[in-house]
């Protein structure tokens, strides 16, 4: 966070790395010839000057080609949570990306694959750099540990770098020495490599990293901005369910190659990595450096103020932004926030995140246990309902004179980024801020355990537990005490309905995950790794249409069809804007949410829209979109580069 030692110091320290790592000129690195005195052996000589390498290279993850805006609020769109705000589908940049309608003509395509290139070879560097350095097997005691630190974290961000290169372009050319700087476009002068083998190579990599080199946990490393055992263990985890999920393949020797969904063939060694993902989960979780937030909302709330989470650590890894006004900012809370007009008192907010309402409506209401005190009632009914609906979904848009007016259903924006959380005057730039981008929280790693513990041993006991302490916080319940009444703790976990038995995909945990990570740059993935991508976006398609008769998806009516008048319980299936007024004091800081008891119960019917509902993934292909093309500038620069099948 800004207030964390890397933030405070990081604006200097980029003055000296820009100096020395030329970073803007790398925007086109198939292009330029990237010469600086960072890459000559004289450089690494002391402790302090490889840091100050190290910490260039987590600059890279914050350029806009990365995350600080396109892997991480651009890439994972479209889904059956989110879309991107706009309708059009011509458009061959960021919204032909969100919509899968893109060629390989996409800048876009080329400059994040060339940026995570560029972070690969500066890992690259900064690794072997490294480990040739006198103090790293000579040093002082406090030397060595450092320094191992340091290889730790390079090794963990390397592999950050090709698990998105993967995640996007499937087998890619792989290289884990440093290159010669003095020839142009060095990577991009190699076949593919199997996925696979990348994979296999990354999972050894970080097992090395976690278990010999002795990285420090959160309570030494005191920031979330740094790798610690805790982010490396749980990156790990995610790494190998990806690698031993479902992907686009095809034969990397066929002239004309088909490509299909598939697991890699080799179900042994698919079982080792849910174990190695299993295991992981379980050091973090016994470790006792990371709990959930008692409050849902706050883990966001914290994140939009600026302040660190020292009590819980349940954000275990964040890409850190240092300057709101400059390209140093991301986008986080800008692109992705609330719908706020520029002129409004706390800046703009861009909402181009658009949570879609079959979201909203699969926040299940259910019966409280009326035993215990129950703090969070719909106003219009007895039951209790999950609060993270309203933490992650923002129904209502502020107008330019701080007026919050209630949104149409089919435009609520993703709510875990409202900038009106931000302090007042924090950033000046309308499009920018220093808000970090989370990359792990602990309830992940909890919903992950719970994931490999289902494909290893079932419905067991130990698998709902973990999901269920997730539950029990969105519910506002204590996460370690279970609830005996009503809905909440699952009492079963089943597959997913039409899937092969032997995948071992809970239907419990594909729901949960999006119920707690939603807008979080995750769902998409998981779709694509569970080989259910393309039924879920038609689910939501089909799901929207029925909306439109005022039914959920659950069969229950939502609206009366004469008068609208609101079915008490549950939302409105379809809003327009409905005015709030002027007082901020209608929203409800403690739970996140506008004050439903000034609204009324009536509201004017309007359409959702067909063409947003096409639009919902209308251009995913299975068997093709689950990838992107590379772009051809690439493949012009690399001969020995194919496109990905569906491409040509």
């Amino acid at each position: 966070m800004k207030k964390n030692k890397l933030n405070i110091q990081l604006s200097a320290l980029l003055i000296a790395v820009a100096a020395l790592f030329t970073m803007a000129s790398c925007e086109k690195f198939l292009d330029v010839d990237p010469k600086s005195k960072i890459t000559d052996n004289n450089f690494f000589q002391s402790v302090d000057q490889a840091e100050i390498f190290a910490r260039g290279v987590f600059t890279v993850l914050a350029d806009d080609d990365l995350y600080g805006q396109r892997l991480s609020m651009i890439y994972p769109l479209d889904t059956d949570e989110g879309r991107y705000s706009t309708s059009s589908v011509t458009d061959n940049s960021s919204v032909g990306l969100a919509h899968y309608n893109m060629t390989p003509s996409n800048t876009m395509l080329e400059s994040t694959f060339n940026k995570l290139y560029f972070g690969v070879s500066r890992a690259n560097e900064a690794i072997a750099r490294i480990r040739s350095m006198s103090q790293f097997s000579d040093g002082t005691a406090t030397e060595k540990q450092q320094l191992r630190h340091l290889l730790g974290e390079m090794i963990t961000l390397r592999s950050l770098f090709y698990f998105d290169l993967i995640k996007n372009w499937g087998d890619v050319p792989f290289v884990a020495e440093p290159t010669d700087y003095n020839l142009p476009a060095a990577y991009y002068q190699k076949p593919r490599t199997s996925r696979d083998f990348i994979y296999d190579y990354l999972v050894d990599d970080l097992l090395n990293v976690v278990d010999t080199l002795n990285i420090p946990w959160r309570s030494s490393s005191n920031t979330p901005e740094r790798i610690n055992q805790g982010s490396a263990r749980g990156l790990l985890a995610r790494l190998c369910l990806h690698a031993a999920g479902y992907a686009l393949r095809w034969d990397l020797d066929a002239q004309s190659p088909t490509a299909n969904l598939a697991k890699r063939n080799d179900p042994a060694r698919i079982r080792e990595l849910y174990e190695v993902a299993h295991e992981q989960c379980r050091i973090i979780m016994q470790s006792g450096e990371h709990k959930l937030n008692p409050s849902f909302e706050n883990v966001f709330r914290t994140t939009m103020e600026l302040k660190p989470d020292k009590t819980y650590g349940e954000s275990m890894f964040e890409i850190a932004f240092a300057f709101a006004n400059n390209a140093g900012g991301g986008r986080v809370g800008a692109f992705n926030s609330s719908r706020q007009d520029a002129n409004c008192r706390w800046g703009k907010g861009n909402g181009y995140v658009i949570s879609i309402p079959n979201l909203y409506i699969s926040y299940e209401v259910t019966l409280p246990d009326l035993t215990t005190p129950v703090s969070y009632l719909d106003p219009r009914s007895d039951r209790l309902l999950d609060k993270r609906r309203d933490v992650t979904i923002c129904n209502y848009v502020i107008t330019d004179t701080n007026t919050f007016e209630m949104a149409h259903m089919m435009d609520y924006s993703a709510g875990k980024w409202r900038r009106y959380w931000m302090p007042e005057n924090a950033s000046s730039n309308a499009d920018r801020t220093c808000v970090n981008w989370g990359m792990l929280r602990y309830s992940d790693i909890l919903l992950m355990y719970a994931e490999a513990e289902f494909y290893l041993h079932g419905n067991t006991a130990e698998a709902r537990e973990a999901i269920n302490k997730v539950r029990r916080r969105g519910y506002g319940y204590d996460p370690n005490t279970p609830v005996l009444t009503g809905n909440v703790d699952l009492k079963s976990l089943t597959n997913e309905p039409n899937t092969d038995p032997q995948d071992g995909i809970c239907k419990e945990i594909v729901q949960e995950r999006t119920l707690e990570l939603a807008h979080e740059g995750l769902r998409k993935y998981d779709l694509i790794r569970w080989g259910i991508m393309d039924e879920k976006l038609k689910a939501a398609r089909e799901n929207l249409n029925i909306l439109t008769t005022r039914i959920d998806p659950f069969g229950r009516q939502m609206f009366s069809a004469s008068t609208f008048t609101v079915v008490p319980g549950l939302w409105p299936a379809e809003l327009n804007f409905y005015k709030l007024g002027q007082d901020p004091s209608l929203l409800d800081p403690k739970e996140g949410r506008d004050n439903t008891s000034v609204r009324g119960s009536k509201y004017f019917a309007g359409s959702f829209g067909d063409d947003k509902i096409r639009l919902i993934g209308r251009d995913f292909k299975k068997h093709k979109s689950e990838l992107y093309p590379i772009s051809q500038t690439v493949l012009d620069a690399n001969p020995q580069l194919t496109q990905c099948p569906g491409y040509h």
